[in-house]
């Protein structure tokens, strides 16, 4: 049995095309910040940083603050193997950057972007590292130096916290105030797409044309 469905074009429109057009209509692809996901190159990086950095102990809050900030960029005077996670027209600018420091020239220091897109808070990095590891057991089996008598949770003090906060928020703005040209004409597109004079072409529009009564 043949079954016949008939309908305007409008309609077949809407359907053949109606998912592109709304995909299109958000700022990320499916709706998801690529900031905020995390990749096969970011988890590397973060692999890489607990070498040096351990989070857990007596220091796990310093350690913690080191891995953020190098989960955002990468330092001028890392291991030559770093490159991995910058771009190939900052690999080049890296290594000369080493170079210049093994011999003692005097150069400005710099930092550079990585090439992953997430920029992981404190909170992201901490969720990560406990799906990972489960960092509550990690602490609990933490050996402690003989040196302490007294066991006793460490927190940052309040003027540092504050700090690292302030520098997200200072980050996260930079990022939105650079997105916001992007924003703009995407909204200026959209309007012009939802406007049917605007969409009409000049040829087919028509034309109010005044006549007067012969005399």
């Amino acid at each position: 049995m043949r079954v016949i469905k008939t309908c305007t074009q409008d309609d077949l429109m809407a359907e053949l095309f109606g998912p592109i057009q709304e995909a299109s209509r958000k700022h990320y692809v499916l709706d998801l910040d690529p900031r905020t996901r995390w990749c096969e190159l970011s988890e590397l990086r973060l692999t890489s940083l607990l070498i040096d950095y351990k989070p857990v102990g007596i220091n796990r809050e310093f350690n913690m603050i080191a891995i953020v900030d190098r989960m955002n960029r990468i330092y001028d005077d890392e291991p030559r193997q770093s490159e991995v996670f910058l771009d190939d027209n900052l690999k080049g600018q890296f290594n000369n950057q080493l170079t210049n420091l093994a011999t003692g020239q005097d150069v400005t220091r710099v930092t550079f972007p990585p090439k992953y897109t997430v920029r992981p808070s404190m909170d992201m990095t901490r969720a990560k590292l406990d799906t990972w590891y489960g960092m509550a057991c990690c602490e609990e089996n933490e050996s402690v130096p003989v040196e302490f008598h007294d066991l006793a949770d460490f927190e940052l003090p309040e003027e540092l916290r504050m700090a690292v906060r302030e520098r997200e928020e200072q980050e996260k703005k930079e990022r939105q105030n650079s997105e916001q040209p992007l924003k703009n004409g995407r909204e200026k597109r959209q309007k012009k797409e939802k406007d049917p004079i605007s969409n009409t072409p000049s040829s087919v529009r028509k034309r109010k044309v005044t006549t007067t009564p012969d005399e």
